[in-house]
């Protein structure tokens, strides 16, 4: 990629009962095993920069449910996208969902 032509695209969209953030890149990509370790509690192995996706993935996962959370989907050569799920708020319930936290 020439350092030229980089771009980023970032879209939050509602869908139905869900909330889907995604951040999509033009860059070098990543290979699978690349992703895996940013994803896995391997924090002795990994590179301090992926704890902080580990920590969120794992704390939606936790307080929404296992089908929420995010997901990282790359090839080398071709960016990264990565995708963040989480479940949308009825609007009679943000009040109490603010208090909550």
């Amino acid at each position: 990629m020439d350092s030229g032509d980089a771009r980023l695209s970032i879209r939050i969209e509602r869908q139905q009962e869900i909330i889907v953030s995604t951040i999509q890149d033009n860059g070098t990509g990543m290979n699978r095993a690349m992703i895996e370790n940013i994803l896995a509690d391997n924090i002795a192995k990994s590179s301090l920069t992926s704890i902080g996706i580990y920590n969120v993935n794992q704390r939606i996962k936790r307080y929404f449910g296992a089908q929420y959370g995010i997901s990282i989907h790359s090839e080398p050569g071709t960016g990264t996208c990565v995708t963040v799920v989480i479940p949308a708020i009825p609007e009679d319930n943000a009040h109490e969902s603010i208090d909550r936290r």
